[in-house]
């Protein structure tokens, strides 16, 4: 009810915001401006100037000067800048955002006679280390641990940010006499592809191939053992394809000192229309233009973050654009809509207790709970573990806990979640639902990687009652066997068929526990027709918890 009701406030919002806009408005404000001012870092600059002109291809009114960087500490302009500029702005920066990334990748040729075990072990920092600094060990036995005496190649293209990224990495000087430099990158490809016991360091976009965004001829990226225990484990292995390799970078997977980010700056968040246009363009569209300068992609959830990051609140945008007069105005209205929305609200709930009867005119009442108070939205799928599925658009799946499921437990108050990036399989445990202590633990109803995870729920678990299929969604999935396990899940005529048998297994089991006829029985049973109360899980103890986890949820697989 409540999201219905806030619904309503926003739309009465937007109606009486529109009919009183010339009035609240200021006549010149948000006027199309000359030029938008972009200051950029020197090793920027190419791409900067890159953004401002293909983005006024398609926005031809809308003029961006790009300058050489100065003092943003007391500038209003925005700035695409490189770490080491990051460090010399002045204090007064406060706003930031990752708009490209520029990534170093160790290489190998890929007829490799020890590729298979390259795979299986990955290279060690420690290994690495010592074929670029220590005499003699410049071997294949160094890299991979064993006593094999073939010789390793080293190849780098020429300057000074490889050479230092390089460094750090291995935490040392490499030897230069170990090294063979390559004036660019085609020489750089040339020589590791020539040499199947090479191996190579470079920009992860010299290597490629813009007609199909993958990387071109015979090279492979080369696995880093990261915590060198002599086996590429699950978590340190995203160097199977182009997309597990950058989502691994992405969420942490990569050694931090082998990438670096690219930022948008500014002295506090940007609110010109003109300006928030641009970046929403650079960070999706404009994105295209990276890899020509040399400069990686954002993943596709960090393009969607920043786009949300970039998008003012309603509240932010009426504070942002309107005068202190105007301000009063909408406050005043603000007030007299919510103040209507909780008397709608009231209406509601007090209809809803008259339509509720009971034989027993001492028992409290409270809503009836059965299978026709149960909401379930039609282009949804199902799972036995009471949670639904729905295929975005994009190819990713939303899940949720279902309607069933919130009104057994009553008001949730905690949420715990896994991370994005996590890999899970149908029917794993991803999240406990907490009410005052009291948890149980949810499974998946499908398989793949956690795109994201619902932030609001971190502070406003509330939500999974208000709005279990809408704003109370938990998690995007990139699933990897959608196709086969929808077969195992319930469209919604199904499902309601299910429901039925749920809450005779529901009753069953409260039986169990409490004896008809006892006085505990009647806070989990009406007294008319037997039906179930609402929120029957609500003032038990953490015991029958316990028991509804094991005697009712995982009986289900």
């Amino acid at each position: 009810m409540k999201s219905k009701v806030l619904f309503l406030i926003s739309a009465l919002l937007l109606n009486l915001f529109t009919l009183r806009s010339n009035e609240i408005l200021p006549s010149d404000k948000n006027k199309i401006s000359d030029s938008i001012i972009v200051q950029s870092s020197p090793e920027l600059f190419d791409l900067s100037v890159t953004w401002a002109r293909e983005y006024n291809k398609v926005n031809p009114s809308t003029k961006i000067l790009v300058k050489d960087i100065n003092d943003f500490g007391t500038s209003k302009n925005i700035g695409f800048i490189s770490p080491d500029y990051l460090v010399k702005t002045d204090e007064n920066l406060q706003w930031k955002m990752v708009i490209a990334k520029e990534i170093i990748v160790p290489v190998f040729n890929s007829a490799n006679p020890f590729s298979e075990e390259i795979n299986l072990r990955g290279i060690s920092q420690d290994a690495l280390l010592q074929i670029l600094t220590n005499p003699g060990a410049q071997t294949w036995g160094t890299l991979l641990g064993n006593l094999n005496k073939q010789g390793v190649k080293i190849f780098l293209v020429s300057g000074e940010k490889l050479e230092s990224a390089l460094a750090k990495f291995i935490k040392a000087e490499p030897d230069p006499a170990k090294i063979f430099f390559a004036d660019n990158s085609d020489a750089f490809k040339s020589a590791v592809a020539a040499d199947p016991l090479a191996i190579g360091f470079c920009r992860l976009t010299d290597l490629i191939d813009s007609n199909n965004q993958e990387i071109s001829g015979n090279l492979k990226l080369l696995p880093i053992d990261r915590d060198g225990n002599g086996k590429l484990d699950y978590k340190e292995n995203i160097y199977e394809n182009l997309y597990s390799f950058s989502r691994g970078v992405w969420i942490g997977k990569y050694p931090r000192e082998l990438y670096h980010n690219i930022y948008v700056v500014a002295s506090s968040k940007p609110e010109n229309e003109e300006e928030i246009a641009f970046l929403k363009w650079v960070t999706s569209d404009g994105q295209k233009f990276n890899i020509s300068n040399h400069y990686y992609d954002l993943a596709s959830y960090e393009q969607r973050q920043n786009i949300s990051n970039l998008t003012l609140p309603v509240s932010e945008e009426l504070i942002a654009e309107n005068s202190r007069s105007g301000l009063k105005i909408i406050l005043f209205i603000l007030a007299g809509i919510l103040v209507s929305g909780f008397i709608l609200d009231y209406i509601f709930h007090s209809r809803r207790q008259r339509n509720i009867t009971s034989s027993d005119p001492g028992i409290k009442k409270v809503n009836e709970f059965n299978e026709t108070t149960v909401s379930a939205p039609k282009g949804l799928f199902f799972d036995k573990s009471h949670t639904w599925a729905f295929m975005e658009k994009e190819g990713f799946v939303k899940i949720g806990i279902d309607d069933f499921l919130q009104h057994v437990t009553g008001p949730i108050t905690q949420v715990k979640m896994k991370s994005p990036g996590d890999k899970v399989i149908k029917g794993e445990q991803v999240l406990s639902i907490v009410q005052n202590g009291k948890q149980i633990k949810i499974s998946t109803p499908v398989s793949g990687t956690i795109i994201e995870k619902n932030p609001v729920l971190e502070d406003e678990a509330s939500i999974l009652n208000d709005s279990p299929y809408n704003d109370g969604w938990i998690y995007l999935i990139e699933p990897t066997n959608w196709m086969r396990e929808i077969q195992f899940l319930f469209m919604v005529d199904k499902y309601k068929v299910w429901l039925k048998s749920e809450f005779s297994r529901l009753k069953d089991f409260l039986t169990i526990y409490f004896k008809p006829g006892k006085p505990e029985f009647a806070t989990v049973i009406m007294q008319d027709g037997g039906d179930l109360k609402d929120n029957v899980l609500c003032n038990l103890g953490p015991e029958i918890w316990e028991e509804f986890q094991t005697g009712f949820l995982e009986a289900n697989k």
